[in-house]
């Protein structure tokens, strides 16, 4: 059964694995696909020399895997990792889920995009222009590095949080948003530096590196669950 789906409320309380078993005529192993593209990494992608190692997934919003001991860590009704609900700024933007200052409404794209409009770069821009533009001269280079700026230390924030609960070795970045990397990582890492004291004691053994398998990490996260369920 489904709960809790801000995002696709369509499928509130819908028993989506039983109807896709039915349909298929097979029992139905399912799982997220951020949780499945963090298993993906840990299996073959850049986490694969850890078994504990957390993942966000930057895109039209902001998802989230754990793997602890080489395991996806599901909590005890498989609602563990929704980390783009993460609160990092108190009273921040309003978020569908009805928390305010969530991770998502402060660093997915849609957040990227969402402030350019603000600024007045433009109507609907997409994140990657939004990254071009902070690679020209003059005002609005500048707006568009600020967004980046104030998007990377929401990461930072949120990336504290999770050093300080976890103390694992690795955290990985994935989604649409790496290209822009550059632009975001100088302050991510500066807010996170600041925030979390597990990661400064800890800072040449605690990672934060770019996932490496793309969108196919899901794939192959799906593909390598049965052998750890099984």
């Amino acid at each position: 059964m489904l709960a809790s789906s801000p995002n696709l409320p369509y499928l509130e309380n819908f028993p989506i694995r039983d109807e896709i078993g039915r349909r298929l005529g097979a029992p139905m192993i399912l799982e997220n696909d951020a949780n499945a593209a963090a298993l993906g990494e840990k299996w073959i992608g850049a986490g694969r020399d850890v078994d504990d190692l957390v993942l966000l997934t930057l895109g039209t919003g902001i998802g989230g895997g754990i793997i602890s001991g080489g395991r996806v860590l599901r909590g005890f009704v498989g609602m563990a990792g929704e980390l783009g609900h993460i609160t990092v700024i108190p009273n921040g933007n309003p978020c569908g889920c009805g928390n305010q200052g969530c991770l998502e409404k402060h660093a997915s794209a849609t957040a990227v995009s969402a402030m350019a409009k603000m600024l007045h770069l433009g109507e609907n821009l997409s994140a990657k222009e939004v990254a071009e533009l902070a690679a020209q001269p003059g005002d609005a280079g500048e707006k568009a590095r600020t967004v980046w700026r104030i998007m990377g230390e929401a990461l930072g924030a949120a990336l504290a949080t999770l050093v300080n609960t976890f103390n694992f070795p690795l955290y990985l970045l994935s989604g649409g948003m790496l290209p822009a990397w550059d632009l975001f990582e100088p302050s991510m890492l500066r807010v996170l530096e600041q925030r979390s004291a597990t990661y400064r004691a800890t800072k040449a053994e605690t990672r934060i590196a770019q996932a490496t398998l793309g969108n196919e990490a899901g794939l192959y996260g799906a593909a390598y669950l049965p052998w750890v369920e099984g």
